[in-house]
């Protein structure tokens, strides 16, 4: 059986050294005000983590944001780390779109890896979870203004029911997916650890949040986010059953696999990423 719950667990791939990545990154300054237009790497630091990968793999920056917001005083820093400041998100998305970067769909990640097909140079793909109203409110127009593409992972039990300050509204789906530069995706009914419920829950937190979702966008849900990262091979093959693509957790390495698209592995972007931090994060091309 395959387990994975939590976002600090150790990399499943123990063969990817992503340490290399921090180590052949030229050193700069930490400053929380630095501008994007002044974070540089040398070519030459970045070509030494260039590597070419076995048949099968890809190398791929797959970002993972919660809250695009400002987080209250009196919450744990655990809590507070799910955050991003709208300004913080300005400045990182200013920073993408400066120095080359191209955000990405999952269909173009999954066609690269079954089909060879080409990607553009340095690509990247933006994803957000849980479907909170500060997506629409602080990153979407940011998104519109940089014409950048992103998925969210909507937690479809949750319209409604005292939630709508929270939660972006179906109407507010509608049109984020309607724009043309987000996809709706599942993040399920009820965000609980898929590994630890019954069957028949895993089935129906899988195949209901698809079909609610695909009623509000009047398009197909084709991928899912497990909540916590908690996912086993029963769950594996009921999503694949049911009709998703691909499935992504929190795992926290670069590389992807054709022969494991259903267990994508992101990094997260945190409050108390600055620039510099971020930068670190992306420049692994």
């Amino acid at each position: 059986m395959i387990l994975f719950s939590g976002c600090e667990r150790k990399s499943k791939f123990p063969h990817i050294n992503t340490e290399i990545i921090k180590k052949n990154i030229e050193k700069i300054i930490f400053n929380e005000n630095i501008d994007p237009s002044s974070v540089r790497y040398d070519p030459a630091e970045k070509a030494k983590i260039i590597k070419t990968l076995p048949e099968g793999q890809m190398k791929l920056v797959v970002l993972s944001y919660h809250h695009i917001d400002k987080p209250a005083g009196n919450l744990s820093n655990t809590t507070k780390s799910m955050f991003v400041t709208p300004e913080n998100f300005e400045k990182q998305m200013k920073y993408l779109y400066i120095n080359g970067f191209t955000t990405i769909t999952i269909d173009q990640l999954t066609n690269a890896l079954d089909n060879h097909a080409p990607l553009p140079k340095k690509p990247v793909l933006l994803t957000f979870d849980d479907g909170y109203k500060s997506f629409y409110e602080n990153a979407f127009p940011v998104l519109k203004k940089y014409n950048f593409h992103a998925v969210t992972f909507i937690i479809a039990g949750y319209f409604g029911k005292g939630r709508d300050e929270l939660y972006m509204t179906k109407k507010m789906i509608k049109e984020i997916s309607d724009s043309g530069l987000i996809e709706i995706a599942s993040h399920t009914m009820s965000h609980p650890f898929l590994a630890k419920i019954s069957p028949a829950a895993v089935d129906y937190e899988l195949k209901q949040s698809k079909k609610i979702l695909s009623d509000i966008t009047g398009k197909e849900i084709k991928y899912i986010a497990y909540p916590y990262g908690s996912v086993n091979s029963y769950i594996i093959n009921r999503a694949a059953a049911l009709g998703y693509k691909a499935g992504f957790g929190v795992y926290k390495d670069y590389i992807h696999y054709k022969n494991q698209q259903f267990l994508h592995s992101r990094v997260s972007v945190q409050y108390t990423d600055n620039l510099s931090m971020f930068a670190k994060k992306v420049e692994i091309y």
